[in-house]
């Protein structure tokens, strides 16, 4: 799938781009909207969590960006499990 190829070569915009594309023609797809949701988490995991030790060294100025990919992680999330997806108990 493409999302699955462009979250795999790390172009995480990319895959979020195709996966709103997806999910407003299929509004129903949890699938995808998981996949969005990975492809936040791995840009919040590459531009927040591994160059700040805390939230609060979190510049100013990317507290927006920040606040956008959380909330479109948990966003993406809260919509899959309202359609049934649930998470792989480890």
């Amino acid at each position: 799938m493409v999302v699955e190829e462009l979250i795999s070569e790390g172009r995480y915009h990319d895959a979020m781009a195709v996966a709103d594309i997806l999910i407003e023609h299929y509004q129903m797809f949890a699938y995808i909207m998981v996949k969005k949701a990975t492809a936040s988490y791995q840009l919040l995991h590459r531009e927040f969590h591994e160059k700040y030790p805390t939230a609060q060294d979190v510049p100013e100025d990317r507290h927006p960006y920040l606040a956008y990919l959380q909330r479109i992680n948990q966003d993406m999330f809260d919509r899959a499990e309202s359609l049934g997806w649930q998470a792989l108990k480890k």
